[in-house]
């Protein structure tokens, strides 16, 4: 049996979804993934139905707004935030007869999750989390100032 060949990584300062480059080396994101792993799925501190709140970005988008999350997708980093970062979305008309006409549609976008900060409903700012075991086992989030529980 052949020994197996350890992957290659070479990580990028930007936020990038995983690519093969030539030579079979893989480019992961930085910011995504911690060295010496070998899941290359990224953590994301953000769940989905958690409470968010825009830190950086355009007015346009919505910065300093909250919205809830509700889908996550952790493989590219991003998250779609409910009433964040609208697109415009230009549908042509489909149906055979001749009176039906196209529309635009705005719809939410996906935002980078390292934009974004939990929002803390209980001293109404938006703050870190951190990790706590109960007594069950079960990891709770905690805010940071007021150690009121985000997971409910």
């Amino acid at each position: 049996m052949k020994p197996q060949k350890s992957k290659r990584l070479t990580f990028a300062k930007a936020p990038i979804v995983q690519k093969v480059k030539r030579g079979g080396r893989t480019v992961v994101s930085q910011a995504l993934v911690k060295h010496g792993v070998s899941n290359l799925i990224p953590k994301m501190h953000i769940k989905r139905g958690d409470l968010v709140m825009l830190m950086s970005g355009s007015k346009q988008a919505g910065v300093k707004t909250t919205g809830k999350v509700t889908r996550c997708l952790p493989a590219c980093g991003k998250v779609v935030v409910e009433g964040l970062n609208f697109k415009t979305h230009f549908q042509k008309p489909r149906g055979l007869q001749q009176n039906e006409t196209g529309e635009v549609k705005k719809i939410e976008g996906a935002i980078f999750a390292s934009k974004l900060m939990l929002f803390c409903t209980a001293c109404k700012k938006p703050a870190r989390a951190k990790l706590e075991i109960n007594t069950k086992g079960k990891k709770i989030r905690r805010c940071k100032r007021c150690n009121e529980a985000f997971d409910s």
